[in-house]
């Protein structure tokens, strides 16, 4: 069985490579919802409210409704292609009441293609699918009404739009939907309803590594995923020669040190324990087509 070590120097510049942002702000009043969690004498547990001009997370002191809730945001038309890497994405918010109780926060992802804006139908928000992936949040003390800066956003959720941009119904242009739930008391964010030119803002940067030149015309599969140690690759109906392998970061940059094992019939294994945990993609060219996939590392 014959090893093959691969050792890049330098840092070369990729042909397709760019980076890319997009902002998308909730634009309509059914676009960012409240679920109630927990019975109270004027709401019923699972009531949902689109029409509110505040979302409180996760508390609504007002004296008459006394309860914990779920917020729902959806935000349309994000304009990210499928296969893109997201290195960087967090939702804004616009501070409509000071706070500095203790708030603990999980924010989710819907795990669909492109999710439906919210009704005032019974769960609503807690009925949805929602991704693996999760955020947790304990946001500092919101002191200044109408500001909106850094403490008012959230941590990076590029793990979550990635799960949601890597599914095989994702399409540019979609939708894309966020479930936050959580314990303690509030942050109070105006919503669409509030001011809609403060309403939530979803902001993405993501990069592309000569996406739109792949021609993907070779059945290729790939696992674990995420990997660890090994990466094991399958091209079906292939020449095992005149294959080259490349690995990129987010960044776009070539890792500088890998290696592989060609176990015959269109089999690779790769040695990846010495990567960093993140996301990768892998370029498979021959000399007739070209193809990338991405590839998560999750080292212990």
């Amino acid at each position: 069985m014959k090893r093959i070590l691969f050792v890049l120097f330098v840092t070369i510049s990729i042909a397709g490579f760019s980076q890319n942002s997009v902002d998308v702000r909730v634009i309509s009043a059914t676009d960012d919802a409240e679920e109630c969690i927990e019975d109270n004498v004027f709401v019923n547990i699972g009531d949902v409210k689109t029409d509110n001009t505040e979302l409180e997370m996760i508390y609504d002191d007002n004296v008459l409704r006394l309860t914990h809730l779920k917020i729902g945001l959806l935000f349309r038309n994000i304009n990210i292609p499928q296969g893109a890497i997201i290195t960087n994405a967090f939702i804004k918010f616009t501070c409509k009441q000071s706070s500095t109780d203790v708030v603990n926060l999980l924010i989710q992802g819907q795990n669909s293609d492109s999710p439906e804006t919210f009704m005032e139908n019974s769960w609503d928000i807690s009925s949805r699918s929602l991704t693996t992936s999760g955020v947790n949040w304990a946001p500092q003390g919101w002191y200044v009404v109408d500001q909106s800066g850094a403490t008012q956003s959230t941590p990076d959720l590029s793990s979550i739009i990635q799960e949601i941009t890597n599914r095989n119904g994702w399409v540019s242009g979609n939708s894309m939907a966020f479930v936050i739930s959580g314990t303690g008391k509030s942050r109070t964010a105006y919503s669409y309803d509030g001011e809609s030119s403060k309403a939530p803002l979803l902001h993405i940067e993501y990069s592309c590594v000569g996406i739109d030149n792949f021609n993907q015309d070779f059945e290729t599969s790939f696992s674990p995923n995420p990997a660890s140690t090994f990466l094991t690759l399958k091209i079906k109906q292939r020449n095992d020669e005149n294959i080259v392998f490349q690995f990129f970061n987010q960044l776009g940059e070539e890792v500088n040190d890998f290696s592989y094992v060609n176990n015959g019939n269109g089999t690779y294994q790769f040695d990846t324990h010495n990567f960093t945990n993140g996301i990768y993609y892998l370029s498979i060219r021959t000399k007739e087509s070209k193809k990338a996939l991405k590839v998560i590392i999750q080292n212990n």
